[in-house]
């Protein structure tokens, strides 16, 4: 019987280690829930990013194209210079191309401020990036 008994006591744990394993326990779940928490925020982030910098790339190449057209528009008044004949509708369809291209930019370039994450500032009410640590109108700190 003193043996069983002896056992029992040997298992209690002392009020002040419990105390110290309760806490350490409760620390890990709270840093367990941040991690989480930072681990879904980045991926958000990710996502942002690359949503972004696929508009940029698609921007990229609609300005190469763009481009191009100002060099055949170039080439196309140097030849009427030199006094060959360029059919007028072949400059006014490549004019046509750098409207549509440019109103692609534009509507991608809206997409972006669309993509990045906004806040106003509680003072003056300025739209601000979500990263912004002071607003770029009054200078005010952004909570």
């Amino acid at each position: 019987m003193k043996h069983h008994a002896l056992k029992k006591e040997e298992t209690k744990m002392n009020p002040k280690v419990k105390e110290i394993f309760d806490l350490a326990k409760a620390t890990a779940q709270k840093a367990a829930k941040a991690a989480g928490k930072a681990a879904e925020t980045a991926g958000r982030k990710t996502e942002e990013m690359v949503e972004i910098a696929k508009f940029k790339m698609q921007i990229f190449s609609l300005e190469n194209d763009c481009d191009a057209l100002f060099k055949d528009i170039g080439k196309s008044v140097y030849v009427t210079h030199t006094g060959d004949e360029i059919q007028p509708e072949e400059i006014e369809k490549r004019i046509s191309e750098l409207d549509e291209k440019y109103a692609q930019i534009a509507a991608l370039r809206a997409k972006i401020e669309l993509a990045r994450p906004k806040r106003k500032c509680p003072a003056c009410g300025r739209e601000c990036d979500k990263d912004d640590a002071y607003c770029g109108g009054c200078g005010g700190a952004l909570e």
